[in-house]
């Protein structure tokens, strides 16, 4: 009963037959249909893997490209707002000279002209 009993859960136990060719000492295991198909499922899973991770990661390198593009145009902009901010500046001195100049040219005006009519006045 034992022995019956043990015949019967070994039918459903995994088995491989192992074959050595020695010709060209390789070893041959023989395995189901069924463990093949697993195994065939598996390998195309890491293969699909392999290529998703190849793909990934040149994404990631266009986007450290783009990153990097998009830093060097941000530094070129800065840049030239740095610039335009100096010619700003500029442009603000001058025109504060030339205010000065205006006014100091009205000033002169005005006194010529209280002078020039105090001068027809006696």
């Amino acid at each position: 009963m034992i022995i019956a009993g043990l015949v019967l859960l070994t039918r459903f136990s995994y088995s491989q037959t192992v074959l050595i060719d020695d010709s060209s000492k390789d070893t041959l295991v023989c395995i189901s249909v069924p463990q093949m198909d697993r195994i065939y499922a598996e390998l195309l899973q890491k293969d699909s893997l392999v290529e998703q991770a190849k793909i990934s990661s040149a994404k990631e390198l266009l986007l450290y490209q783009v990153i990097d593009s998009a830093k060097k145009d941000i530094e070129e902009q800065q840049m030239l707002i740095y610039t335009i901010d100096g010619e700003n500046m500029g442009l603000h001195v001058d025109n504060d000279r030339l205010r000065d100049s205006v006014r100091t040219n009205r000033t002169i005006s005005f006194i010529a002209i209280v002078t020039l009519f105090l001068f027809i006045a006696l």
